[in-house]
């Protein structure tokens, strides 16, 4: 086959299934992972954060659904394209997530990935989605839905142009992790082990701190902007689609046409997903222009940076501030009376001076990636869809 042709998906998959829509029979430590579409929604698939099941609930969804390496999870339920190339052999559950199981003589796989994450498909299937309060993308739509499929030697080109892409910006967030590592490493070896440059500080025997440190209240320590957050509806972020990221509690849950705020802050989530599979605030440490719900916190640091309070925070137990069993939430009067640790100020300089740095290296690597992203999914439609001739591309990035 040497032309380009419009096939359905279901005609390029062995199968387009999903997972179990039921809530486990028991979330288990050590289990099976439940990968759910909040899981896959940073780009890869969160194994730390999701539930884990027992083996029994694990081969109760298997019957459904079982995943391997090179197959595509799509959320349709939600937050209604997220969506991750399975590129591991781990076994995992998934539920209220579609998944797609490309047939290799026909379709290359990263290749389907690439179709399924770019704009065009994606706005293709969210404007013919169901659900006011909640979207949801059948399995029916999905299946039936047409894509562009050149032959198996232009689609392998296309997807080796593009993996260069996701090559640079999988590097960059490998260096980003070290780096967060480094920062968390050392903010516990200042402020929980009392111990700079391998030496032990002298303790306050009255306050179990070192001396001049001193105890206090987050609230005392922050500066907070709720009053500044707007909601928008998801129909109203429809009609306002745009290039400024919209935060809810733990990610991006859209891009508008403007924002309310340009800078460093600090989001906590306040209701829904408020904490980490560890027990820690779910955190959101952003440098840019944004909107954001009213189900996160906004913060920036008092007399401390907004890096420190980053830190601290990362490593607090939050459970016994979060009210509501069904919504669980963090309210703005139990967020503020979080314990802080604060040192002398020469020391919350000397550690400024060591940290700063840090997060300035991690942001330019995130501001390094979302231009890779822009260029690639600029890349992605001209290619798609033959505008750009693959052998006019060297394949250099």
């Amino acid at each position: 086959m040497n032309k380009w042709t419009k096939e359905t998906l279901e005609d390029v998959c062995i199968k387009v299934t999903d997972g179990t829509h039921d809530s486990p029979k028991s979330v288990i430590s050590g289990g099976y992972p439940l990968i759910k579409g909040k899981d896959i929604s940073s780009g890869f698939i969160d194994f730390n954060n999701c539930e884990h099941i027992s083996e029994k609930d694990h081969l109760d969804v298997l019957k459904r659904s079982r995943t391997e390496r090179g197959d595509i999870l799509f959320s349709n339920i939600g937050s209604v394209g997220d969506c991750v190339f399975v590129s591991t052999d781990r076994e995992f559950s998934i539920k209220n997530v579609a998944l797609f199981k490309p047939n290799i003589k026909i379709i290359v796989p990263k290749f389907l990935y690439y179709i399924v994450s770019g704009k065009q498909f994606q706005g293709e299937i969210k404007n013919r989605i169901s659900g006011s309060a909640q979207q949801f993308a059948s399995l029916t739509l999905l299946r039936k839905h047409k894509v562009i499929l050149p032959p198996l030697p232009t689609q392998q080109k296309i997807v080796k142009i593009l993996s260069n892409y996701d090559d640079l910006i999988e590097n960059n967030l490998k260096r980003i992790k070290l780096l967060e590592e480094s920062a968390r490493l050392t903010y516990e070896e200042w402020f929980l082990r009392f111990r700079i440059d391998g030496k032990k500080l002298d303790i306050d025997p009255e306050s179990d701190l070192p001396f001049g440190w001193e105890k206090k209240s987050l609230g005392d320590c922050v500066n907070n902007y709720d009053n500044q957050r707007r909601p928008l509806s998801r129909l109203i972020r429809e009609d306002r689609s745009g290039d400024y990221p919209y935060y809810g509690a733990a990610s991006v849950l859209d891009h508008i046409d403007d924002f309310i705020f340009d800078g460093k802050y600090l989001l906590v989530g306040e209701d829904g997903t408020v904490q980490t599979k560890e027990g820690v605030p779910m955190l959101q440490f952003i440098n840019c222009k944004f909107w954001v719900s009213n189900h996160a916190h906004i913060l920036t640091g008092k007399n401390i940076s907004t890096e420190f309070l980053y830190l601290a925070l990362n490593v607090y137990p939050i459970s016994n501030h979060i009210t509501g069993a069904a919504q669980p939430k963090i309210n703005q009067q139990n967020l503020n009376r979080i314990p802080m640790v604060i040192a002398n100020e020469d020391l919350r300089a000397g550690f400024d001076k060591i940290i700063l740095p840090i997060f300035k290296q991690i942001f330019n690597l995130k501001n390094q990636n979302q231009l890779l992203k822009e260029a690639r999914d600029i890349l992605l439609p001209r290619l798609m869809t033959n505008v750009i001739d693959t052998d006019d591309l060297d394949i250099a990035v």
